[in-house]
């Protein structure tokens, strides 16, 4: 207990090896990418007592996945089964459990009593066709969070730094007959055309190959959004407003949330589509355009927020539960993208990517 290669993992994967392993390994490798300490048995085990190493890990981990494949609960019924016992623990002692349900998976008809709480944990179902998008939601229920990512945003920040240095030393001595005075012009004009974008999992990266530059947004205004690989003109894109939600609006919410000190945070939008067709021909597909990051919302840290439900048509800002899935090409629609906020946030920030060269950003105080 306590020793310091336990507490180094901070998510731990249950799976039963037939049917979930492969499922198992390829959570591992996308989770750890994104900067996750994941403890996954076939390659983090050690040499000791094996039971009391398993415990150990999940006592220290925050979050508890377990990839529930057609099966994977049946033999819980048998009090040795180890599936069951590491489901029992991380519950008894209050971890995060996030089922991953694969394979058409389905619950049996009685579960013992210590794991039968199981059916009623936020979990996501495996989707490769969206794959990204069921990552992003399972992350969302994660409490966990990157280790590196401040590690990603200074390297990030040094190798610009390094670029924009090297490019003016060399205009000094080859450019402007070692000029002072011109090279740090031509520095400062670098350093304007070059900013720093945050990837699926908010870490700043470089973004020197797109040359995007950030510009002041304000609410209504329309943004011409452009295709990302054929930069055509595809459709219009405004916010009309940012505020939080009514609490009444929680019990329509497909997701539940810690009420106590989380809000809901709205995004009300409008769209003009001409015909953007992401999920289907000539169809605008809201979730996928937050998704792609032409929304995004930040908080006061720089971490992106996550969008966690599906859009609702608005209407002079009252909400509806009619849920929308696209936007013809050739018609306007509003809707809603909501995200879960930290009740104590001030201020969040609201960027929309053209995806032609320009990104349009504005803080809002809440």
């Amino acid at each position: 207990m306590g020793r310091k290669d336990e507490a180094t993992y901070d998510v731990f994967i249950s799976y039963r090896r037939d049917g979930g392993s492969e499922t198992a390994k390829h959570l591992r490798d996308v989770l750890t990418e994104r900067g996750y300490r994941v403890f996954f048995d076939t390659d983090s085990m050690r040499s000791g007592n094996f039971n009391r190493k398993l415990f150990d890990v999940i006592e220290h981990c925050k979050d508890f996945i377990i990839i529930l494949s057609p099966g994977a609960l049946d033999r819980c019924v048998q009090e040795g089964d180890w599936v069951r016992l590491e489901l029992s623990y991380a519950l008894e002692h209050g971890k995060n459990v996030v089922p991953v349900l694969s394979g058409g998976f389905k619950f049996p008809e009685t579960l013992p009593d210590d794991i039968n709480d199981i059916r009623w944990q936020n979990g996501v179902a495996v989707n490769i066709e969206f794959f990204d998008a069921m990552i992003d939601k399972l992350v969302s229920f994660m409490h966990s969070k990157p280790v590196n990512r401040k590690r990603k945003i200074v390297i990030a920040v040094v190798a610009v730094c390094a670029v924009l240095l090297a490019g003016a030393l060399c205009f000094f001595i080859f450019g402007n007959g070692g000029s002072g005075a011109g090279s740090s012009e031509s520095s400062q004009q670098a350093s304007s055309n070059v900013t720093t974008s945050r990837s699926s999992d908010g870490a700043g990266e470089s973004n020197a190959k797109q040359q995007k530059t950030i510009e002041p947004y304000t609410l209504a205004d329309s943004v011409e959004v452009y295709g990302v690989d054929s930069h055509r003109h595809e459709y219009d894109f405004s916010v009309d407003g940012v505020h939080i939600l009514p609490e009444e609006m929680k019990y329509e919410m497909w997701e539940e949330y810690d009420d106590e000190t989380t809000a809901l945070l709205g995004v009300q939008c409008s769209l003009d589509n001409f015909g953007y067709g992401r999920g289907s021909e000539g169809k605008a597909q809201p979730y996928q355009i937050a998704q792609d990051n032409t929304v995004v919302v930040k908080d006061e840290d720089g971490y992106m927020l996550r969008v966690v439900t599906e859009m609702y048509h608005g209407t002079d800002g009252a909400y509806s539960c009619e849920s929308t899935t696209s936007i013809p090409s050739g018609s306007k629609g509003r809707f809603c993208l909501i995200f879960f906020v930290s009740k104590d946030a001030s201020e969040v920030t609201l960027s929309i990517d053209s995806h032609n060269g320009t990104v349009y950003e504005t803080p809002i105080v809440l």
